[in-house]
């Protein structure tokens, strides 16, 4: 047992027996958590969102995660339901949206789509209509981030001549106002929990050190603002629920985390941590928060509130970022420490015990058994060990080792990662301890010239098309006063080459040219023009949709006014990649009126 993960540990949690089995260099452990059938089991950690991307700032609510993604050469917005396990892309502007929350059906993010002053945006999931809070003209010298909702309050940090303010936005009311001080020009990371809403407060920009400040949002004007501490410390990082505050408080050595109980006004310490603790999470009475110890170990921590338990949930010699707990399931980041380009979205759902012993692997499985790669490009190989009980999908490392059957067409390093090196075929099987395998088939193809030329050896490109230029082989000349009939048939007893087919290039997103347009009931029809990426994809036919046919139609892209109202245009790649358009559709002005 490596015994590494205890570094650094509270003197609480010497007493607590862990057990831990390594997978893929990360330490599955068993906690002392109570599950609902009163038995202390083991919870595992598996991977949600698994294309190769990089990734950033997951938020969970109930079974639906969100977080920001790099695939399409920018930041969009995706979302990931645990019930249908279906991916969608919320956002498709060109520009960056990023830093997303999400609270029950509904997304708010920061986006960049009017310039480098930030706007901040919704998108009801059950309507699927995106909205802008905030409207700033390009240039505007405005910033505006981290965006927190919570039941129909939204709530941002709001910047003016380098002095922070604290905004919140009601979705009943549709009013935007200022919850903290106007003399204290330092106010940021909002959190809401009920009615009440949450900053990290300084005096003064001279001020060295935070407080943690508290206001009410449920009356039409705040009121009296509460300072929670008042002591030389730093105080950061505030997160809210119902019923309870906490936060990061600096000391000498490292963090405390701390906690106010709102039902009756007490405060107290719950945990000793590193110093690297700088985001924690709250759901209910329950924290999450990820440390990270001096010999490179990321812990996902948890304390229970309703019962004074400190846990170590899992723990990893991998990066971790952006811990979030909703109810009994919390998601994070998690990479490669030397690989950032792909990264994924790791999940704990404590009602689920791990079940998985060690030496009782009953199978072991890859993600794919064969798919092709260009020279040059690479794959990371996801493996799946399943006991008689329980499945844990992982990334496979330290337990797993790998072979490929010839190196020169496709190697494999010992964190999974295939490379394709020249054309051909080889199998890469990968290895359990006890001498489990599972094999995948890797095709490596030879890119064709995007000239059209013809190779120098010869060869016919991979699709047996002839040349553009018309051009024979250099090695089967033509005498130049013999010319090859254009009507020539092949003998019926000398059969045509085969082609070959060449390799799929899936589509990684779609994007629209509009995100919002305006028709007339009645009057000319709207273009929408979508690009599937990348441009060279297989697939080029996407599927338009309408979220009601009765207010709007939608046939490749031209959209029909039929009726007033708001509809939701859908463009889905084959694969599922989404991009949207709202159409807000005007009843039809008179002709003998003149339009505002």
């Amino acid at each position: 047992m490596n015994k590494s993960i205890f570094n650094n540990l509270s003197k609480k949690l010497l007493g607590i027996i862990i057990s831990s089995l390594v997978i893929s260099g990360s330490y599955y452990v068993n906690s002392s958590y109570a599950l609902d059938n009163g038995s202390i089991e083991s919870v595992s950690a598996r991977p949600i969102a698994l294309a190769n991307s990089i990734k950033d700032t997951p938020s969970i609510a109930c079974n639906r995660i969100v977080w920001t993604d790099y695939r399409s050469g920018n930041a969009d917005i995706y979302l990931y339901d645990l019930g249908t396990k279906e991916e969608k892309q919320i956002t498709s502007d060109k520009e960056n949206q990023k830093n997303p929350m999400i609270n029950k059906d509904k997304i708010v993010w920061e986006d960049y789509r009017n310039g480098l002053s930030a706007d901040i945006y919704y998108y009801d999931i059950t309507t699927g209509i995106e909205t802008p809070i905030t409207s700033l003209k390009q240039g505007a010298s405005i910033l505006q981030s981290n965006p927190v909702i919570s039941g129909d309050k939204i709530a941002w940090e709001y910047t003016y001549k380098d002095n922070h303010y604290v905004r919140v936005y009601d979705l009943q009311t549709k009013k935007i106002r200022t919850v903290s001080r106007s003399n204290s020009p330092n106010q940021i990371n909002p959190r809401i929990g009920g009615n009440k809403v949450v900053w990290q407060d300084k005096e003064s920009a001279e001020d060295s050190n935070w407080n943690i400040s508290m206001n009410e949002i449920s009356s039409a004007k705040s009121s009296k603002e509460v300072q929670l501490t008042t002591d030389n410390s730093d105080h950061t990082s505030p997160v809210i629920s119902d019923n309870f505050i906490v936060w990061l408080k600096g000391n000498k050595v490292g963090k405390e985390i701390y906690l106010y109980n709102l039902l009756d006004g007490s405060t107290k310490k719950i945990a000793d941590v590193s110093a690297n603790v700088e985001k924690i999470s709250l759901d209910g009475d329950k924290v999450t928060w990820l440390d990270i110890k001096f010999d490179g170990t990321n812990d996902i921590c948890m304390y229970d509130i309703s019962t004074s338990k400190l846990d170590i949930l899992y723990s990893t010699i991998r990066e971790c970022q952006n811990p979030s707990i909703s109810g009994n399931k919390i998601v994070w980041l998690e990479r490669s420490k030397d690989n950032y380009e792909n990264s994924y979205i790791f999940m704990i759902d404590l009602s689920i015990p791990n079940t998985l012993k060690e030496n009782a692997v009953q199978s072991i499985a890859l993600d794919s058994t064969s798919y092709n790669l260009n020279i040059g490009e690479t794959h990371n190989t996801l493996v799946n060990l399943q006991d008689s009980d329980a499945t844990s999908t992982i990334i496979a490392e330290d337990n797993i080792t790998f072979q490929s059957s010839d190196s020169s067409v496709a190697t494999v390093d010992e964190e999974g990662v295939v490379k394709g090196i020249s054309a051909g075929k080889a199998t890469i099987t990968a290895r359990t301890k006890d001498g489990k395998t599972a094999t995948c088939t890797v095709t490596v193809n030879e890119a064709v010239p995007s000239n059209g030329a013809v190779p120098s050896n010869g060869a016919v490109p991979s699709n047996g098309a002839v040349p553009s230029n018309g051009a024979v082989p250099s090695n089967e000349a033509v005498p130049s006063n013999e010319l090859v009939p254009s009507n020539e048939v092949v003998p019926t007893n000398e059969a045509a080459p085969s082609k070959e087919v060449s390799a799929t290039i899936e589509e990684t997103g779609v994007l629209l040219d509009q995100s919002v347009m305006t028709l007339e009931a009645g009057g000319p029809t709207g273009t929408l023009k979508a690009t599937i990426e990348p441009t060279n994809a297989t697939n080029q036919d996407p599927i338009w949709t309408s979220s009601d046919d009765k207010i709007a139609t939608v046939n490749n892209g031209v959209v029909t006014p039929i009726a007033s109202g708001e509809v939701v245009i859908t463009v889905t790649t084959k694969n599922g990649k989404t991009a949207i358009c709202k159409v807000v559709v005007n009843e039809p002005v008179p002709s003998n009126e003149v339009a505002p």
